[in-house]
């Protein structure tokens, strides 16, 4: 289903009509798309990343690795580093494509309307509103607007908009209201 979006041509009285309505499918690639963003790195992620390595570093032989601060002892240490870092980013990957593939078996017809004092996000499972004052961040990506809230999250793909600067002015205009929104 092609995403598009259309502004209501009769108005009666602003709490009746939205003043926009989007449509579009959600996959399990729109999810994946929120998982791969960067996110800030906690000191646990870090020490799952290099405390194996350094484990693996001290418990192989010597003849293996070399002597510490030696020019073979510190090549090692980097390959170990580098390779479990890759096997690291793989395997969090992995997780989060499964979590996607969870959440989005099928893909999901959504219907996103803009209201002047919320978003609804309506969908076979239901409906969910978020009001500018809950709303903690915008995110934009060139293919995503992920509007995330206290306890919930919409993700809007670039589908359902007519191009990329339709998407960035929703972004700007629903990033706008977040901060100018009374607590």
């Amino acid at each position: 289903m092609p995403g598009f979006c259309h502004e209501e041509a009769e108005m009666t009285t602003p709490e009746q009509t939205p003043q926009r309505t989007y449509a579009y499918q959600l996959t399990s690639a729109d999810l994946l798309a929120w998982l791969d963003l960067p996110s800030e790195k906690t000191p646990a992620a870090f020490l799952l990343w290099t405390v194996p390595a350094g484990l693996c570093l001290a418990v192989l032989p010597a003849s293996w690795v070399g002597v510490p601060f030696e020019p073979k002892f510190l090549l090692s240490g980097a390959v170990l580093l580098g390779g479990w870092f890759g096997f690291f980013v793989l395997a969090i990957r992995q997780v989060q494509a499964m979590r996607a593939r969870r959440a989005f078996p099928a893909p999901v017809d959504m219907t996103l309307q803009e209201w002047d004092d919320h978003l609804a996000e309506m969908s076979n499972g239901g409906t969910r509103t978020i009001a500018p004052r809950d709303i903690g961040a915008i995110v934009e990506t060139p293919k995503h607007v992920f509007v995330r809230a206290r306890a919930d999250m919409i993700i809007v793909p670039l589908a359902a908009f007519k191009d990329a600067g339709d998407l960035h002015a929703f972004a700007r205009r629903w990033d706008d209201k977040s901060k100018n929104a009374e607590p």
